[in-house]
């Protein structure tokens, strides 16, 4: 098995990203190995999914009807545990 340093690895997810989504697109990529921590974060992410898309109905119901809008209240979703190993810079 051949070992690819940790920033090659990166690099090369980064300008793969780049090419699928646009040069202007992608700021960063974080890697991640062990990916169990981030598995907490799908049901607030569903939850958070549903929660704009009822704002969405909302804003179309109110905005074909003529009536005001309310501003949405936004939440950061929570951070996803990182596996140690990932805060070594290679």
């Amino acid at each position: 098995m051949v070992r690819v340093p940790w920033r090659v690895l990166q690099e090369l997810v980064r300008e793969e990203f780049k090419l699928v989504y646009g040069e202007d697109q992608v700021d960063a990529v974080q890697l991640v190995y062990d990916q169990s921590g981030l598995s907490k974060l799908v049901p607030e992410y569903e939850q958070r999914k549903q929660q704009l898309e009822d704002f969405l109905d909302a804003v179309k119901y109110k905005t074909a009807n003529n009536k005001p809008l309310e501003p949405p209240k936004v939440r950061r979703m929570q951070q996803a545990a990182v596996h140690p190993s990932l805060h070594q810079v290679a």
